[in-house]
């Protein structure tokens, strides 16, 4: 049996502190530079008088807003695009020692460390490949799917998401034929995420996840669409910090496990689909995401 130097494993668990290092780097950055909007002071006076400056202060906020916004997903851009490319060089590395290793050890004991180590490569990856996906400057050729049928046929992913105890309950409440502007790969990553925050939220105890799909009609603000509630009874998001909350790596749960970028890439994907994210406390408590897709263009020309 080949016996690894301890040189060998030495320069392994290096190389994986060097990586931890740089993922703590790139989020204190991100919390040095990202820092939320500046709430507006309740006690100060607004000069002028009469609805005609209120209208230019609020439309000069939302500006200023929108400008950070911008400024923000470029800086987010620039970090996962420059620090994803070095970090995957440092990754690759690691990772191609471990399968030399893999291929020339026969000790359980040793193959499950080197098992391990493979393993933690994959979630730092995985975050980098959200950031840059988030921040990609195309967004993905826009399909149609008949959005009925496809949640029918995510049954099986939902509950692996969403383990007992947790309980998941789907309720369709349109016809088969109701086609969708999204593309199918978008909307499984749509569930996923959302799935995957509302089981975050709920913990370890035995909570509800729902799920309505159904139809809208057109109101004065939104044309007739798909409407899609996903509704947990976890904590809810406090109405001060709701605001945030689309924005990339926010989490309001003390002690969150994951990257904070769920919301933020559902929000994405939904705005290149000309689609739209409402975040809502549910009145007896929990979160309640409402998401309103457009219909495929044959339908929206037919009604």
């Amino acid at each position: 049996m080949l016996e690894i130097q301890p040189g060998i494993l030495l320069l392994i668990g290096i190389a994986l502190a060097l990586i931890t290092i740089v993922l703590v780097a790139v989020g204190y950055t991100m919390a040095r530079i990202l820092p939320p909007g500046k709430p507006q002071d309740s006690d100060s006076e607004i000069d002028g008088s009469g609805p005609a400056s209120l209208f230019e202060e609020e439309v000069t906020r939302e500006f200023e807003e929108f400008q950070r916004r911008r400024e923000r997903a470029e800086v987010v851009n620039y970090l996962a695009a420059g620090v994803g490319h070095d970090f995957n060089n440092i990754v690759f590395a690691v990772s191609g020692r471990v399968q030399l290793l893999k291929r020339t050890v026969t000790d359980p004991a040793i193959l499950k460390s080197l098992d391990e180590i493979q393993q933690s490569l994959e979630k730092p990856c995985g975050i980098l490949g959200a950031l840059q996906k988030l921040h990609q400057q195309r967004p993905e050729e826009t399909t149609y799917i008949q959005i009925g049928p496809e949640l029918r046929e995510l049954e099986n992913l939902m509950h692996r998401v969403a383990p007992p105890p947790l309980k998941l309950s789907v309720e369709i409440e349109l016809e088969d034929h109701v086609t969708a502007r999204l593309s199918r790969n978008a909307f499984h990553e749509i569930i996923v995420n959302l799935l995957l925050n509302a089981r975050d939220a709920i913990g370890d105890r035995a909570g509800h996840i729902r799920i309505v799909l159904g139809e809208e009609p057109a109101t004065d603000l939104q044309p007739a669409g798909i409407r899609m509630m996903i509704q947990d009874d976890g904590p809810g998001i406090p109405e001060d910090r709701k605001p945030l909350a689309l924005a990339p790596f926010y989490t309001s749960r003390k002690g969150a496990t994951g990257a904070g970028l769920g919301l933020a890439i559902v929000n994405r994907i939904l705005c290149d689909s000309g689609g739209r994210i409402q975040l809502e406390n549910a009145p007896e408590g929990g979160l309640e995401v409402r998401i309103h897709l457009q219909y495929a263009p044959e339908r929206t020309n037919s009604a």
